[in-house]
């Protein structure tokens, strides 16, 4: 941490990794390692897995895969190539003068769901009133199952790694001599992906049976 006592620098705090706890060296001491974790192709795990050259397979304690699932649709919300941003979401909407883009999307998404409830996952400076039929969710929804009654979500996501967070990365891809454009890839993946996949599974997607319903 910053030492200097300053005003301003009690007020902030830049943290530095000093030490890596490496837990990969505790599974190579071990025959097998069984790990409860939601995580994807490509996430900052993942991506250590490989440079330890740990393979995947499955736990004897895995519950069985489910095979069946209802028709999800997916409706992207920006342009090709668009990437959204907290600015995007702020700007004013060129097609609807003095309303937000933000806005703009769930009044979308209230148009087209009618009475329909929506869960809202996105970042507390948007977290606001849109209408009753929209719930508005913390962003981390690890563990809740009380929302499965609802078939429609809106995930906003957006953001970068914050200084101290990149300076991190920087750390690790020196001490595992690789490229950090790879680890910020996979930042990306666990923090925009992982957590977008986490929200979307607090809706009826969690029920093991399902009717014909379709999932938006």
């Amino acid at each position: 941490a910053n030492n200097d006592d300053s005003d301003q620098n009690k007020k902030n705090r830049t943290i530095r990794i000093i030490h890596e706890r490496d837990f990969f060296a505790r599974f190579a001491a071990a025959q097998e390692t069984h790990v409860l974790t939601a995580t994807v192709d490509g996430s900052l795990f993942d991506y250590y897995r490989k440079l330890n050259g740990c393979t995947y397979t499955t736990s004897v304690f895995s519950p069985p895969t489910r095979s069946v699932f209802p028709s999800i649709k997916i409706f992207p919300m920006l342009l090709p190539g668009a990437t959204f941003s907290k600015s995007l979401a702020n700007a004013e909407s060129d097609s609807q003068p003095n309303i937000k883009n933000l806005s703009v999307m769930i009044n979308r998404v209230n148009t087209y769901l009618g009475d329909n409830q929506c869960l809202l996952f996105t970042h507390k400076w948007a977290q606001t009133f849109y209408g009753s039929n929209i719930i508005v969710c913390n962003f981390d929804s690890r563990g809740i199952d009380t929302l499965k009654y609802c078939d429609n979500v809106f995930v906003a996501v957006h953001g970068n790694p914050t200084p101290p967070e990149r300076r991190s990365l920087e750390f690790l891809a020196k001490s595992h001599n690789t490229a950090l454009p790879k680890l910020l890839k996979a930042w990306n993946t666990t923090y925009k992906l992982e957590v977008t996949l986490q929200n979307v599974f607090r809706t009826s997607l969690r029920c093991m049976y399902q009717d014909d319903g379709t999932m938006n």
